[in-house]
């Protein structure tokens, strides 16, 4: 991801606490519980999650981006799995198409990936 892409999530450091990468998923409409799934589930990559409960998760800008864009295409319609596709192929910087299938793509504009 480029650093423009990441100028795009507010209040960007190294790294993320959970709690305001919740606050950014909250205003994007969706819950912790949501990522907690695409967490465990392989959807999201966070570098320092560990297996159980109780340890906090320190998230990377560029995952930001990638939660922010699965949570606009789940509320069009995709599947998860469709969505975390969708949002690792695409380029966040600019408009991006992504093959589908044969015959088949999604063009989506670089506000796809933008956290606000």
């Amino acid at each position: 991801m480029s650093a423009q892409a990441v100028d795009e999530v507010p209040d960007v450091h190294l790294s993320m606490p959970t709690a305001e990468v919740v606050e950014i998923v909250h205003r994007l409409g969706g819950s912790y519980r949501q990522l907690d799934f695409w967490v465990r589930r392989g959807y999201l990559r966070v570098p320092q999650h560990r297996p159980g409960s109780g340890y906090p998760r320190v998230w990377e800008p560029a995952e930001v981006a990638i939660a922010a864009a699965m949570l606009r295409l789940v509320a069009a319609g995709f599947t998860v799995a469709s969505a975390a596709r969708i949002a690792r192929e695409g380029e966040p910087t600019r408009a991006a198409r992504v093959r589908l299938a044969p015959g088949c793509g999604l063009y989506a504009s670089g506000e796809l990936w933008a956290a606000a």
